[in-house]
């Protein structure tokens, strides 16, 4: 395990005051694009964006929420797939109590994840777990995030 780099990323980390309307809106489409069991398995959801959400998006990548993940050309135009980083799970945990818990599963390779609760819990763990054991452990990462929060401004 390496905190050295947990607490790299951690530390690059800009408390975010509070997100526009919009920007919410498009951080969670983004935050539930992923839709395991679709018919081909490797389908991903793609949802088309209006002007308004796509300055919301560049502004999530500025905040360094999101990033690209890929990039696709089809007869009906480019898709744009966006995956949130460290520092938008790090803001998820803090700020927002209701999330799939696909999404643990999905960024458990993100060092976050790794650490604070991949080191504990084997992922098939996760997948199977019941809604009041999700719910400690959304608890839980919002507990360790928040204390990491008052940490860092602390020791500015």
């Amino acid at each position: 395990m390496s905190y050295s780099q947990y607490l790299k990323e951690i530390s690059q980390y800009e408390r975010i005051e509070k997100l526009h309307d919009i920007e919410r809106s498009s951080l969670f489409k983004i935050m539930n694009a992923y839709q395991p069991g679709s018919y081909l398995k490797l389908r991903r959801y793609h949802e088309s964006y209006n002007k308004d959400e796509l300055n919301a998006i560049k502004r999530l990548q500025e905040l360094n929420l999101i990033k690209i993940q890929d990039k696709q050309k089809s007869f009906l135009g480019r898709k744009i797939f966006y995956v949130l980083t460290s520092s938008g799970l790090f803001y998820i945990f803090s700020n927002i109590l209701n999330y799939p818990p696909q999404m643990l599963t999905r960024y458990q390779h993100d060092i976050i994840l790794k650490t604070l609760l991949f080191q504990y819990f084997e992922v098939e763990t996760i997948e199977g777990s019941t809604a009041r054991f999700y719910s400690v452990i959304t608890q839980y990462l919002q507990e360790c995030c928040r204390l990491q929060q008052n940490i860092t401004i602390s020791l500015s």
